[in-house]
């Protein structure tokens, strides 16, 4: 994937699960690390778990802030990948980044950021709420504008009604996320390896 700049292992917009070592709460967050940039060679990991595992032990999802511009509580990134597994079911072509395009009209990028946001904001209100209006909005957006022109009928065809796609958040919804008091205790492996931190469901 060539050479970038990164912090510790990981680009600073990749999304990871905070370590808990301050006692608090995980959380999902852009990756922070006190050690100086460096550039390096980069590697795309794929993985249809919600989080993997690196070597040394830090816990990564999917996303990156591409995605997902904000830091998400446990329990609303969890809701999140519940729901765009959801919603990704028998249309696996959105997962490749070569069926997007620009527009003038509507970007991409910050659309993908909406989207993100209005996921969370529906799953957490009711079906009639202005919440779930703006993901369907989001939603229509990006397949009209953004989505190669071959895929947008079969994408509407999957999900050919606003409460289709409301209902699918709804029906992805989990419940609550217990906060885990100690890091994880997996043995490390020479290889990033895929689970689930304590809170998450398995991958």
């Amino acid at each position: 994937h060539g050479y970038g700049y990164v912090r510790g292992n990981f680009t600073q917009d990749h999304l990871v699960v905070t370590d808990n070592s301050g006692g608090g709460p995980r959380a999902v967050v852009p990756a922070e690390s006190a050690q100086a940039p460096r550039n390096a060679s980069l590697t795309n990991v794929v993985t249809d778990c919600d989080v993997a595992k690196t070597a040394d032990g830090r816990w990564f999802t999917p996303f990156s802030t591409a995605f997902c511009a904000d830091a998400l509580t446990l329990y609303e990134y969890a809701t999140l990948f519940a729901a765009v597994s959801k919603l990704s079911t028998n249309v696996s072509f959105v997962w490749d980044p070569r069926n997007w395009h620009d527009d003038a009209a509507h970007p991409l990028f910050p659309s993908l950021q909406l989207l993100c946001r209005s996921i969370v904001d529906c799953a957490e209100s009711s079906a009639q709420s202005a919440a779930c209006e703006d993901f369907v909005t989001q939603v229509d957006g990006l397949v009209v504008s953004n989505l190669e022109e071959e895929y947008v009928e079969p994408f509407q065809t999957t999900w050919n009604s606003s409460e289709a796609l409301i209902d699918a958040i709804h029906a992805a919804t989990i419940g609550p996320v217990e906060q885990p008091t100690e890091a994880p205790t997996d043995t490390p492996t020479d290889t990033p390896t895929s689970g689930s931190p304590p809170g998450l469901p398995a991958g």
